[in-house]
Protein backbone atom coordinates (compact mmCIF):
# COMPACT_ATOMS: atom_id res chain seq x y z
CA UNK A 1 0.00 0.00 0.00
CA UNK A 2 1.32 3.28 -0.83
CA UNK A 3 1.86 5.44 1.96
CA UNK A 4 0.16 8.43 1.33
CA UNK A 5 -4.07 8.04 0.42
CA UNK A 6 -5.87 10.80 -0.55
CA UNK A 7 -9.89 10.20 -1.36
CA UNK A 8 -10.92 13.11 -4.09
CA UNK A 9 -14.29 13.58 -4.79
CA UNK A 10 -17.77 15.34 -4.88
CA UNK A 11 -19.04 17.49 -2.00
CA UNK A 12 -21.06 15.78 1.03
CA UNK A 13 -20.41 12.18 -0.32
CA UNK A 14 -18.75 10.60 2.98
CA UNK A 15 -14.93 11.11 2.34
CA UNK A 16 -13.94 12.22 5.85
CA UNK A 17 -16.16 10.02 7.80
CA UNK A 18 -15.31 7.32 5.49
CA UNK A 19 -11.65 8.26 7.09
CA UNK A 20 -12.95 8.71 10.80
CA UNK A 21 -14.37 5.47 10.39
CA UNK A 22 -11.26 3.33 9.54
CA UNK A 23 -9.27 4.84 12.04
CA UNK A 24 -11.48 4.96 15.13
CA UNK A 25 -9.89 5.50 17.71
CA UNK A 26 -6.47 6.34 16.13
CA UNK A 27 -7.63 9.44 14.92
CA UNK A 28 -5.99 10.66 18.36
CA UNK A 29 -2.64 9.44 17.40
CA UNK A 30 -2.24 11.14 14.40
CA UNK A 31 -0.74 14.44 13.39
CA UNK A 32 -2.27 16.97 10.84
CA UNK A 33 -5.47 18.84 10.63
CA UNK A 34 -9.41 18.52 9.95
CA UNK A 35 -11.84 20.97 8.17
CA UNK A 36 -14.77 21.07 10.33
CA UNK A 37 -17.47 22.57 8.34
CA UNK A 38 -19.78 25.01 10.42
CA UNK A 39 -23.85 25.00 10.20
CA UNK A 40 -26.57 27.08 11.01
CA UNK A 41 -29.07 25.38 12.95
CA UNK A 42 -31.11 25.11 9.76
CA UNK A 43 -27.85 22.96 8.42
CA UNK A 44 -26.61 25.62 6.01
CA UNK A 45 -23.08 26.03 5.57
CA UNK A 46 -21.60 29.14 7.87
CA UNK A 47 -18.03 28.69 7.22
CA UNK A 48 -15.00 26.62 7.66
CA UNK A 49 -12.61 26.02 11.07
CA UNK A 50 -9.04 24.57 10.79
CA UNK A 51 -9.02 22.51 14.10
CA UNK A 52 -5.75 20.02 15.43
CA UNK A 53 -6.14 16.82 15.36
CA UNK A 54 -6.29 16.84 19.07
CA UNK A 55 -9.15 19.25 19.02
CA UNK A 56 -7.04 21.99 21.20
CA UNK A 57 -6.47 24.60 18.54
CA UNK A 58 -9.46 25.73 16.24
CA UNK A 59 -9.07 28.37 14.20
CA UNK A 60 -11.84 30.05 11.98
CA UNK A 61 -10.45 31.14 8.27
CA UNK A 62 -13.81 31.18 6.23
CA UNK A 63 -17.23 32.68 7.05
CA UNK A 64 -20.19 32.64 5.09
CA UNK A 65 -22.17 34.40 7.34
CA UNK A 66 -22.09 38.66 6.23
CA UNK A 67 -22.08 39.58 2.66
CA UNK A 68 -19.16 39.33 1.66
CA UNK A 69 -17.49 36.17 2.35
CA UNK A 70 -14.67 36.37 5.23
CA UNK A 71 -11.71 34.68 4.50
CA UNK A 72 -8.52 34.78 6.89
CA UNK A 73 -5.41 32.91 4.79
CA UNK A 74 -3.19 33.95 7.80
CA UNK A 75 -4.83 30.98 9.70
CA UNK A 76 -2.82 28.41 7.16
CA UNK A 77 0.24 30.56 7.46
CA UNK A 78 0.61 30.29 10.87
CA UNK A 79 -1.32 27.35 12.23
CA UNK A 80 -1.55 25.26 9.08
CA UNK A 81 2.43 25.20 8.38
CA UNK A 82 2.55 24.24 11.99
CA UNK A 83 0.14 21.51 12.26
CA UNK A 84 1.78 19.84 8.90
CA UNK A 85 5.56 21.11 10.48
CA UNK A 86 4.26 18.86 13.74
CA UNK A 87 2.74 15.86 11.98
CA UNK A 88 6.23 15.38 10.50
CA UNK A 89 7.18 14.17 13.77
CA UNK A 90 3.99 11.90 14.29
CA UNK A 91 3.18 8.32 13.31
CA UNK A 92 0.88 9.10 10.69
CA UNK A 93 -1.56 12.15 9.87
CA UNK A 94 -4.71 12.73 8.48
CA UNK A 95 -4.93 16.10 5.97
CA UNK A 96 -8.64 16.74 5.78
CA UNK A 97 -8.66 18.41 3.57
CA UNK A 98 -6.10 20.14 0.83
CA UNK A 99 -6.68 21.38 -2.29
CA UNK A 100 -8.99 24.39 -1.03
CA UNK A 101 -8.11 28.37 -0.24
CA UNK A 102 -5.27 27.57 1.49
CA UNK A 103 -3.37 27.11 -1.42
CA UNK A 104 -3.02 30.72 -2.04
CA UNK A 105 -1.02 31.10 0.92
CA UNK A 106 2.45 30.61 0.37
CA UNK A 107 3.81 29.25 3.72
CA UNK A 108 1.19 26.37 3.91
CA UNK A 109 2.36 25.71 0.44
CA UNK A 110 5.79 25.50 1.53
CA UNK A 111 5.03 23.16 4.41
CA UNK A 112 2.67 21.17 2.89
CA UNK A 113 5.62 20.31 0.17
CA UNK A 114 7.97 19.62 2.74
CA UNK A 115 5.76 17.62 4.16
CA UNK A 116 4.87 15.53 0.96
CA UNK A 117 8.89 15.16 0.74
CA UNK A 118 9.10 13.72 3.82
CA UNK A 119 8.70 9.73 5.38
CA UNK A 120 5.26 10.46 7.21
CA UNK A 121 2.58 8.56 6.12
CA UNK A 122 -1.12 10.31 5.46
CA UNK A 123 -3.99 9.72 4.56
CA UNK A 124 -6.78 12.51 3.98
CA UNK A 125 -9.20 14.49 1.26
CA UNK A 126 -7.89 16.38 -2.01
CA UNK A 127 -10.55 18.77 -3.22
CA UNK A 128 -11.93 17.42 -6.12
CA UNK A 129 -11.90 19.79 -9.22
CA UNK A 130 -16.04 19.93 -9.50
CA UNK A 131 -15.58 21.39 -5.70
CA UNK A 132 -12.45 23.76 -6.73
CA UNK A 133 -14.18 24.81 -9.60
CA UNK A 134 -17.40 25.86 -7.68
CA UNK A 135 -15.14 27.84 -4.73
CA UNK A 136 -14.20 29.56 -7.74
CA UNK A 137 -17.69 31.46 -8.87
CA UNK A 138 -18.21 31.31 -5.36
CA UNK A 139 -15.49 33.42 -3.85
CA UNK A 140 -14.11 34.54 -7.00
CA UNK A 141 -10.74 33.53 -6.80
CA UNK A 142 -9.49 33.36 -10.20
CA UNK A 143 -6.60 31.75 -12.15
CA UNK A 144 -3.83 31.69 -9.11
CA UNK A 145 -5.83 29.31 -7.83
CA UNK A 146 -7.07 27.31 -10.55
CA UNK A 147 -3.36 26.77 -11.32
CA UNK A 148 -2.66 25.99 -7.30
CA UNK A 149 -4.78 23.06 -7.00
CA UNK A 150 -4.19 21.70 -10.33
CA UNK A 151 -0.19 21.63 -9.70
CA UNK A 152 -1.03 20.33 -6.49
CA UNK A 153 -3.76 17.40 -7.95
CA UNK A 154 -0.99 16.33 -10.52
CA UNK A 155 1.95 16.33 -8.09
CA UNK A 156 -0.51 13.89 -5.91
CA UNK A 157 -1.30 11.84 -9.42
CA UNK A 158 2.48 12.10 -10.54
CA UNK A 159 3.50 10.67 -7.19
CA UNK A 160 4.76 6.99 -6.87
CA UNK A 161 4.04 7.26 -3.10
CA UNK A 162 0.41 8.92 -2.97
CA UNK A 163 -3.04 6.86 -4.29
CA UNK A 164 -5.71 9.23 -5.38
CA UNK A 165 -9.18 7.52 -4.35
CA UNK A 166 -11.99 8.57 -6.38
CA UNK A 167 -14.95 8.60 -3.91
CA UNK A 168 -18.35 9.07 -4.82
CA UNK A 169 -20.39 8.02 -2.28
CA UNK A 170 -23.35 4.77 -2.16
CA UNK A 171 -21.30 1.64 -2.48
CA UNK A 172 -17.63 2.03 -1.69
CA UNK A 173 -16.74 -1.39 -0.36
CA UNK A 174 -14.16 -1.93 -2.73
CA UNK A 175 -12.52 1.36 -2.00
CA UNK A 176 -13.18 1.15 1.87
CA UNK A 177 -11.58 -1.69 1.98
CA UNK A 178 -8.27 -0.09 0.51
CA UNK A 179 -8.67 3.01 3.58
CA UNK A 180 -8.38 0.12 5.67
CA UNK A 181 -5.74 -1.79 3.98
CA UNK A 182 -4.02 1.70 4.79
CA UNK A 183 -4.94 1.88 8.01
CA UNK A 184 -4.15 -1.52 9.10
CA UNK A 185 -0.50 -0.52 7.44
CA UNK A 186 0.62 2.29 8.80
CA UNK A 187 -2.03 3.13 11.86
CA UNK A 188 -2.40 0.19 14.08
CA UNK A 189 -1.87 0.58 17.63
Amino acid sequence: MKKRLFLTGPIGVGKSTAIEKALGNQMRQAGGFRTIRKRSAEGKVQGFDLVSMDGKQCRPFLNFTTESTGLDLEVFATSGAAFLRQASCTPYAVLDEIGGVELLEPEFLQALEEFLQGDTPCIGVMKGFEPASRLVRRMGLGSAYEYAHRSLYDRLQRDSDTLLLQWRGADQSENFSKIMEWVEEYARE
